[in-house]
């Protein structure tokens, strides 16, 4: 039997923050905006990930929403 021990690793913002890949150039419909926390898988870096404010993360939304509506509308021309 093989036995294997995990540590969890979680960020959880500061009141008012949420979290996101620190690379700019992560794709919006990437993106994550964690605004209670994220776990970690084994061979992440909490590095890759920052604290924004709730107004970035709420402008972030706003453009992963877009991006979610304007794939949509591609889908649908296609068909």
């Amino acid at each position: 039997m093989e036995t294997t021990t995990y540590t969890a690793r979680i960020l959880r913002p500061s009141d008012g923050h949420a979290i996101t890949q620190k690379n700019p150039d992560t794709p919006i419909l990437e993106r994550v905006i964690a605004r209670k926390e994220i776990w970690l898988a084994a061979n992440a870096d909490p590095e890759d990930y920052i604290e924004i404010t709730e107004d970035e993360a709420k402008a972030y939304d706003e453009a992963k929403e877009a991006a979610m509506k304007a794939e949509a509308e591609k889908t649908e021309t296609a068909e």
